[in-house]
């Protein structure tokens, strides 16, 4: 039987201990907790980011009241949905892939 503990190293990552007992090795499992997505409006990409739960982003995304102008036309975020991007992953390489692309709110 494995004992499982969870200890928090940093406030954004839980990091789960296993202790083998057939080989009493400690073996490390980073948690991939973290969604990339883009928002769309209809076919057009209007925003991307991360998140730990679509469903809830998709909803705050569409209660924001924005809108984004594309040829002349706003594009109302209300009637917008979330396509998720790959699969789960670390909070760390979302950040990454987050900046990469240019959605990251402090931009230089």
């Amino acid at each position: 039987m494995m004992k499982k503990k969870e200890i928090d190293l940093t406030e954004s990552r839980k990091v789960l201990f296993f202790k083998g007992v057939s080989f009493g090795v400690y073996k490390l499992k980073i948690m991939n907790d973290t969604y990339k997505y883009h928002f769309k409006v209809g076919n057009k990409i209007v925003h991307g980011g991360i998140t730990d739960d679509l469903n809830r982003r998709e909803i705050e995304h569409q209660n924001s009241d924005k809108w984004t102008l594309f040829n002349g036309n706003r594009l109302y975020w209300s009637s917008g949905h979330i396509v998720r991007i790959g699969n789960r992953t670390t909070r760390e390489a979302a950040l990454r892939w987050e900046r990469d692309n240019g959605f990251g709110a402090n931009q230089n």
